[in-house]
């Protein structure tokens, strides 16, 4: 969130943005920005928590069995 601003350049504008966080908060303002910036951004509600509560898979970033925190 820190870093939107220097690294906008670096998020897809062809495609829709999922933004995430742990609870939803930080992600909601980002995808805020971004659709006002002119993106597609869609905030996660909820965040990780409420996707691992749902049941829903959670990996790591090599693919294997990940947590939420």
């Amino acid at each position: 969130m820190s870093e939107l601003s220097q690294r906008v350049a670096e998020v897809p504008n062809d495609v829709p943005v999922i933004c995430v966080c742990h609870v939803g908060g930080r992600s909601s303002r980002v995808a805020m920005a971004l659709n006002q910036a002119g993106y597609h951004a869609i905030n996660l509600r909820g965040g990780m928590v409420a996707w691992h509560a749902a049941g829903l898979p959670v990996v790591d970033h090599r693919g294997g069995p990940g947590e939420v925190i």
